[in-house]
């Protein structure tokens, strides 16, 4: 009989998966500016800015998952964390114009900072 509290590999995966989402949110979107500033008609500096934008939301948010996993619990933050940065990427996707691109990068990088804590967290429950 196997062990309830042993972790199965789906469960790595999972914790990985969330861990990864963040830096390569930002890496997958360095070979897309030169679409961006074409498709929108900005400069590169604005078109860095959905790169800035992003870090910026993720390191700010990164801080605040902390406390708030203590809270209201890690599995509830992560999940909520795991939506934002799903809408993020879905407002990203629809997006008509730059302001509704640099929200959308921002929202994203607000999600994304949840992994980066709370798959650490979540692996040294017992």
């Amino acid at each position: 009989m196997t062990n309830p509290f042993r972790p199965r590999w789906y469960f790595f995966i999972a914790l990985v998966s969330s861990t990864f989402i963040g830096p390569l949110s930002l890496h997958f979107f360095i070979p897309a500016m030169p679409a961006v500033k074409e498709a929108f008609g900005v400069s590169t500096n604005i078109a860095q800015l959905t790169m800035s934008l992003a870090m910026l939301s993720m390191a700010f948010f990164t801080v605040l998952y902390g406390g708030l996993s203590d809270r209201f619990g890690r599995k509830r933050v992560l999940l909520g964390g795991l939506v934002l940065f799903t809408c993020g990427a879905a407002s990203c996707m629809a997006a008509a114009s730059m302001p509704m691109l640099l929200a959308g990068r921002i929202l994203q990088g607000a999600g994304a900072g949840c992994g980066v804590v709370l798959a650490r967290e979540v692996r040294r429950l017992p």
